[in-house]
């Protein structure tokens, strides 16, 4: 899977916050380069090897690219959607994605108010 994100953050805090997040979660640094990092380990449940490639790009001059390619490939068929996770996982108002538009209230109209012409 390949994903990317565009953040102001400057592309040595992304590093340095991905070197101090990942092995938190199991993964090792096996490689580094000046805009790129390597981590491999084990995670989820059942466990599997992952190797994730992050590189970081300035582009435009105003924002930093984010690219991270993994090795784990996500079965969208039996992945979990919003509505099957707990709670906290949701969106704070409790709206998922299929019925984000159906919960919203809906808008009460005003009715026109014309005003009498004033003579002078």
């Amino acid at each position: 899977m390949k994903h990317f994100h565009r953040t102001t953050v400057v592309p040595d805090t992304v590093l340095a916050d991905a070197d101090a997040f990942f092995p938190t979660i199991g993964m090792k640094q096996t490689a580094a380069g000046a805009r790129t990092r390597r981590f491999e380990g084990t995670v989820g449940e059942p466990a599997d090897h992952v190797t994730l490639d992050l590189s970081v790009k300035m582009e435009g001059g105003h924002y930093t690219f984010v690219e991270a390619k993994t090795s784990d490939v996500v079965d969208w068929s039996t992945a979990p959607r919003s509505r099957d996770l707990p709670t906290p996982l949701r969106r704070s108002s409790g709206a998922t994605a299929s019925n984000s538009m159906k919960s919203r209230p809906k808008k009460e109209r005003v009715p026109s108010v014309t005003y009498p012409a004033t003579t002078p």
